[in-house]
């Protein structure tokens, strides 16, 4: 098992991001505004782009982390951000090569199930409601299918609501390793301040 995801590690950006899924998801268009996204893979994130990133991570993220009762410590997030396995798509602007969003994840194997674990969908605020989360997602879907893997999975802070309800309409589900699935919802909520949600992409036969 862990052959196949050291495979999978040693893939090029090119060859994560296939011919097909490129000629399906590489670009597209919110209507009402006319705004055309591009959308790119990164195996390694450049240095050049890791403040735009983070900074768009830590933006949107630290003062649900401090709700939530966690610490924000930003060398811990940079390093578990920036990690060698971490891969990326992200969304420019086709006019102005403008940041709007990105989704980092990583190729693993949790619970004896071959996965895509997602660790960040994050959109720009000026962006939200363009569908680039959803389209997003929707390409971690179909990568996850063109690469044999079974899951799509996440961690989702409980405080989290406007995520947690996206998640949902993306139909992603409570996953069986989720604390409110194995402790109970009485435990989970004293103990837990997360879920672990995730989403079938290989139909069974």
């Amino acid at each position: 098992m862990k052959k196949f995801i050291s495979h999978l590690n040693q893939l090029t950006s090119e060859q994560i991001f296939t011919p097909s899924l490129r000629s399906a998801f590489q670009t597209f268009t919110h209507e009402k505004t006319n705004t055309t996204f591009q959308v790119q893979c990164w195996k390694h994130c450049p240095v050049e782009q890791q403040p735009l990133l983070f900074h768009l991570l830590e933006s949107n993220m630290k003062e649900i982390y401090l709700d939530c009762g966690w610490k924000w410590e930003t060398k811990v997030k940079e390093a578990e951000f920036f990690a060698d396995w971490m891969r990326y798509y992200v969304v420019f602007t086709k006019e102005s090569n403008t940041l709007a969003g990105y989704a980092a994840f990583r190729f693993d194997e949790e619970d004896k199930r071959f996965v895509i674990y997602l660790y960040e969908l994050q959109t720009e605020a000026s962006f939200r409601g363009y569908g680039i989360g959803s389209h997003l997602t929707r390409l971690l879907e179909k990568t996850a299918q063109e690469h044999k893997l079974s899951h799509i999975m996440l961690t989702c802070l409980r405080k989290n609501e406007q995520a947690m309800n996206f998640y949902k309409k993306m139909n992603f589900k409570l996953d069986s390793t989720s604390p409110s699935v194995e402790f109970g919802e009485d435990v989970a909520e004293i103990y837990y301040p997360y879920e672990i949600l995730s989403k079938e992409t290989i139909e069974k036969i």
